[in-house]
């Protein structure tokens, strides 16, 4: 696993066919199970936290659920204001890793940048692939 200047999992960038993204379906990861078409869907991982700690927990376990979709965006643990640089940095990190572990298992994986004030960028953008 490659890690940027700040130890941040590196995610890869992605490509997504911008001339077929009308096509492209976005699913909730709780409803993963109806979808019939998983070759157009991505499934999102916006989730409370305590439910994302089972993809930081286990990464592996919840790989083989993704076969078949177009790709699925990496876990997003909250960020916010009121929280310390460290919890910022854990939450970024945990996200990083469970993406750029399922990226090295093969999976299309899109990175959800996300962060809380200005003096939280260098954390919160941090390990994103150039471009």
């Amino acid at each position: 696993m490659f890690v940027d200047s700040n130890e941040m999992p590196i995610i890869k960038k992605n490509d997504l066919d911008l001339l077929n993204v009308h096509n492209v379906q976005l699913t909730n990861f709780k409803n993963f199970k109806s979808v019939k078409k998983r070759s157009n869907t991505i499934l999102n991982l916006f989730n409370f936290d305590e439910e994302l700690e089972r993809f930081w927990n286990d990464p592996l376990k919840y790989r083989s659920k993704f076969d078949g979709f177009l790709g699925v965006l990496a876990p997003d643990f909250s960020i916010h204001p009121n929280m310390n640089k460290l919890q910022i940095h854990m939450n970024t990190y945990k996200g990083h890793y469970i993406a750029s572990f399922w990226q090295a298992m093969g999976l299309n994986v899109y990175g959800v940048p996300s962060w809380a004030y200005p003096n939280t960028y260098d954390i919160c953008l941090s390990g994103y692939e150039p471009g």
